[in-house]
């Protein structure tokens, strides 16, 4: 399943280039940030259902979401070169 988020992760990210690619010489990279922080956010409590606890299930639900947004993000700042946009 990590595969199938991943994949949906680089789709996603092809489809938003070219958006980017008016604002940025380096919008390739978006593809790139999506698929891992599709992957990882998927990954992360894939393997905290693993240890079957609630609590750390939800956490790792939490985490995954932040890892995503971190990912994306930072990666979307760097791809913008600090630019402000309207």
């Amino acid at each position: 399943y990590t595969l199938i988020y991943t994949f949906g992760g680089a789709l996603t990210g092809l489809l938003q280039t070219p958006v980017l690619e008016k604002n940025s010489s380096k919008s390739y990279l978006w593809v790139y940030a999506c698929s891992l922080g599709w992957g990882l956010s998927f990954l992360i409590p894939l393997l905290a259902i693993q240890l079957e606890k609630l609590l750390i299930i939800v956490l790792m639900f939490l985490n995954g979401g932040i890892t995503l947004g971190i990912i994306t993000g930072i990666s979307i700042i760097k791809i913008l070169d600090g630019k402000k946009q309207v």
